[in-house]
């Protein structure tokens, strides 16, 4: 009987866009279609973990082995589901020491004009009910971003 198989959920974010399944791997903040073969196994173990032989048997009735034993290596590859062999240790304990980061554009405005497609703000009415920002704000976001 070969090792254990498991789902590591430290690296798998699922989202749910209509009718399509998406896997965020969060090591490489990467986003990925999820065929039903994908999603089996990723269920199959997160009902529990097994063998890689027994994983096959489970999902024999909708999907052919060698298709089964194929995505799981590339689920093994990116650290989704593990064999026992160790992780790659976690990104959040690196420290990063440069970015490619060199442009900082700030678009100035002199308070909220509700045109953010993201903003919560539904207490406003309309942009002269919102705080105006003082000259000093636009400083401030100027040496905290330079920081």
């Amino acid at each position: 009987m070969g090792a254990i198989l498991n789902l590591v959920e430290r690296n798998l974010h699922e989202v749910q866009v209509n009718d399509d399944r998406l896997l965020f791997h969060i090591p490489s903040s990467s986003l990925f279609a999820a065929d039903a073969l994908t999603g089996g196994i990723i269920d199959a173990l997160r009902d529990e973990g097994c063998s890689s032989e027994t994983l096959v048997q489970r999902l024999a009735g909708r999907f052919d082995g060698g298709e089964v034993d194929e995505t799981l290596r590339e689920l093994i590859a990116l650290e989704l589901v593990s064999d026992g062999s160790p992780l790659t240790p976690e990104i959040a304990v690196r420290r990063v020491e440069r970015t490619a980061l060199n442009t900082v554009v700030l678009n100035v405005n002199t308070g909220c004009n509700l045109s953010c497609t993201y903003c919560y703000k539904e207490d406003l009415d309309k942009p002269s009910a919102g705080k105006k920002n003082g000259h000093r704000d636009g400083g401030r976001v100027g040496r905290n971003a330079s920081a």
